[in-house]
């Protein structure tokens, strides 16, 4: 086996378990499945797990795209919303959901405070290892001599809108995508849904 060979092995199993890690965050992750199954809801079952696989295919391409202007701007951001999504799962042992990205949305500079008062030095690790993280990756392309064209690149941007409208086809009920576009996703669901914030009635 050729050593290009063997870094092409190494860099995409590497990606492989960065995603198996991030959906193994999910307690039960087959759940949002056998939900519309059993709801007869076959369209939006469908469409979830096309658009599922569409961001596993995003993610690979994520790292493995040829190096442009909008990889380099763009790439911080995903491996950002990767690397909050297990911060969050460190200090709160559940995966972001619809009511905390609501919170984050609405009060947004109360929640950095509170977590970083909180929670700082137990995501601290995980904070650290974004620089390196975001370098290496950027020239991951290279380094594994699978420098795909950079128009590729466009998979991973339309992940998010995708994702996006998914959640709301589904109204949040699936939501398992990696984290690269789920998060963004979240946060803009909750963006375009309209909780009530007024008086309540009285009893």
């Amino acid at each position: 086996m050729s050593l290009t060979r063997l870094r092409q092995i190494v860099a995409l199993g590497g990606v492989a378990a960065l995603l198996l890690a991030d959906l193994s965050l999910f307690d039960d992750f087959f759940f949002p499945i056998r939900h519309l199954w059993s709801q007869g809801e076959l369209l939006k079952l469908f469409a979830s797990i096309t658009l599922f696989l569409w961001g596993v295919l995003a993610s690979f391409l994520l790292f493995f795209s040829g190096r442009s202007l909008l990889r380099t701007i763009t790439l911080p951001l995903f491996l950002f919303f990767y690397l909050f999504n297990i911060g969050y799962f460190t200090a709160a042992s559940a995966p972001l959901d619809f009511q905390q990205a609501d919170i984050i949305v609405r009060n947004f500079r109360w929640f950095v405070r509170e977590a970083l008062e909180n929670y700082g030095l137990s995501v601290l690790p995980i904070l650290l290892t974004f620089i390196p993280a975001v370098l290496f990756a950027e020239f991951l392309p290279r380094l594994s001599k699978l420098d795909l064209p950079r128009i590729l690149y466009l998979v991973p941007i339309s992940a998010v809108v995708l994702t996006t409208i998914g959640v709301v086809y589904t109204n949040g009920l699936f939501d398992r995508y990696p984290s690269f576009f789920r998060v963004p996703s979240m946060l803009a669901f909750v963006g375009l849904s309209s909780v009530y914030d007024g008086q309540r009635s009285k009893v």
